[in-house]
């Protein structure tokens, strides 16, 4: 017997699927090795930062605080001592990674809870440099140098602390032990790809983007800290699939019951992931349960275009351009108001905007494949919509009317950063910004130069007409080769003693009398018209 069905309505026996998948779905046993993913007000999958008890406890042991100290001790250290290399292939992302985790460190210790994964996919990325640094040693006939004596003794420091600190946190030595367990890099590829194709289309958040990204790095080659990583990242990509097909199935359920065919970003974006990942996450199925393996298909299925009686999940595709026409129409969509399409994104890589009448960079916000983007002389005030661009390296905001950067903050691969003349006065933000190479604060209400303490790789840095009157914060960038602070309150240049790569010192209407504590600094030129040698 047939059993009726309204105009409008879901046939009874679809109902009854589509729920049996969901109850799979919901039951499903998430991999103890991979992060449990969240929904985001802002359209997003994020590991869930909820804390347990037991680590809040550990977070608070006078043991581990006093370890925390010592930690970040270290990791300022080897970040300082290891920037020279940033220019030698192996080692090029030591000095970032251990600034990652001294700005993790940095933090409370009720905060640094919430920061766990990211704390513990740069701590395998640092023991895999050690075990590199292992086999050079013991290899003469090796291409690459081992690290030097300093740099190798900061790192091991660092690490042999590092290391029991983390498993003092129940949550990171469960992580730790199910990521020891199956040491055959299991569906890695396919785990990469998934990453990959969920960084792309903004499915994740920016931080779990670069936790991502650190494992996806840590995985490649051998060793046993590179199987950890790689049995982490499986982990999180088998996770990501329960969730983000759960997520998928409710919105298609909640489809139905409003008889409407447009969804949520985040079910867009997860399903942007799907399809463009479709044969890894197959792969990465095959591994579930047989009930499971199938309520994964069934999403598939779905996100392929074919949800049960309302059409489309997604919307189709969209014809792609040339990838030479795609910056120009995609230039254009942004200044109407429009996101370009999703098909698009991994073909945008460079935008400009100077002086256009933008006030709104909201369609921005899936470019995660940018590197690139230039924001001068426009009308925007709110740079929220840019977190998740982790691949831009920079960013130009010059005569903006911005005022707050803390949505900048996870944009760890940002080198050049423009904010002159905007309404910028906090920079604590930019804090764990260490890849930056140029930052432009002149004209800005910038007072306080501290939190620029730890950005070893700044190359140049323009302070002109800002508040700041204390250099000292700047002592400890040794790769700096010029430095602007005309206009400024600076009296006392003695701190910059230290800076042995200085070019170029711009102390122009200042109150600076005495450069002597620099006349050892052979190739610094000083304009400093009121100041004695």
């Amino acid at each position: 017997m047939v059993e009726p069905v309204s105009a409008g309505e879901e046939p009874a026996a679809a109902r009854r699927e589509r729920e049996r998948v969901a109850t799979i779905l919901a039951n499903a046993e998430l991999d103890p090795a991979g992060p449990r993913f969240v929904p985001t007000d802002d359209g997003r999958l994020t590991r869930e930062r909820g804390v347990s008890p037991s680590d809040l406890r550990a977070a608070d042991d006078p043991l581990l605080r006093q370890m925390q100290l010592i930690i970040a001790n270290y990791a300022a250290e080897l970040e300082r001592a290891s920037a020279r290399l940033r220019n030698r292939e192996v080692w090029r992302g030591l000095s970032g990674t251990a600034g990652n985790l001294r700005a993790i460190v940095a933090l409370e210790p009720a905060e640094v809870v919430r920061e766990l994964g990211l704390a513990y996919a740069n701590l395998l990325r640092l023991g895999r440099y050690l075990e590199s640094d292992g086999r050079l040693r013991a290899d003469p006939s090796a291409n690459d140098d081992p690290l030097d004596a300093e740099i190798h003794g900061a790192l091991t420091d660092l690490v042999r602390t590092a290391a029991p600190w983390l498993r003092g946190f129940p949550t990171v030595a469960r992580w730790d032990d199910e990521a020891g367990k199956l040491l055959a890099r299991p569906r890695l590829e396919s785990a990469r790809g998934i990453a990959e194709a969920a960084q792309r289309s903004g499915a994740v958040a920016g931080s779990d983007a670069a936790e991502a990204a650190i494992l996806t790095e840590t995985a490649q080659g051998s060793g046993y800290l590179a199987e950890k990583a790689g049995r982490r990242l499986v982990g999180w990509a088998r996770n990501l699939i329960v969730v983000g097909a759960l997520f998928c199935a409710d919105v298609a359920k909640d489809a139905i019951v409003r008889g409407i065919a447009d969804h949520s970003p985040l079910a867009e974006r997860v399903a942007e992931t799907f399809v463009a990942a479709e044969h890894h996450i197959e792969q990465i199925a095959e591994d579930f349960p047989a009930d499971l393996r199938y309520a994964v298909g069934v999403a598939l299925k779905q996100m392929r275009g074919l949800a049960p009686g309302n059409g489309a999940l997604i919307p189709p595709a969209r014809e792609t351009p040339d990838p030479e026409d795609i910056q120009v129409r995609a230039r254009a969509m942004v200044l109407q108001g429009e996101a370009p399409p999703v098909e698009w994104r991994p073909f945008i890589r460079s935008l400009d905007f100077p002086f256009e009448d933008l006030s709104d960079v909201s369609p921005l916000s899936g470019l995660v494949a940018m590197v690139s983007l230039d924001l001068r002389g426009t009308k925007v005030t709110d740079v929220s919509p840019l977190s998740g661009l982790v691949a831009l390296e920079r960013l130009d905001l010059t005569g903006t009317q911005v005022a707050d950067v803390s949505p900048l903050s996870g944009l760890v691969a940002l080198q050049s950063l423009y904010l002159l003349g905007t309404q910028v006065a906090d920079v604590s933000p930019l804090s764990g910004l260490v890849a930056l190479r140029a930052l432009d604060l002149e004209g800005t209400q910038v007072a306080d130069a501290s939190p620029l303490s730890g950005l070893v790789a700044l190359e140049w840095l323009d302070l002109r007409r800002t508040q700041v009157a204390d250099v000292s914060p700047l002592s400890g960038l040794v790769a700096l080769q010029s430095l602007h602070l005309s206009e400024t309150q600076v009296a006392d240049v003695s701190p910059l003693s230290r800076l042995v790569a200085l070019r170029r010192l711009d102390v122009k209407d200042t109150n600076v009398v005495d450069i002597s504590s620099l006349r050892h600094l052979k190739d610094l030129s000083v304009v400093a018209p009121n100041a004695a040698s």
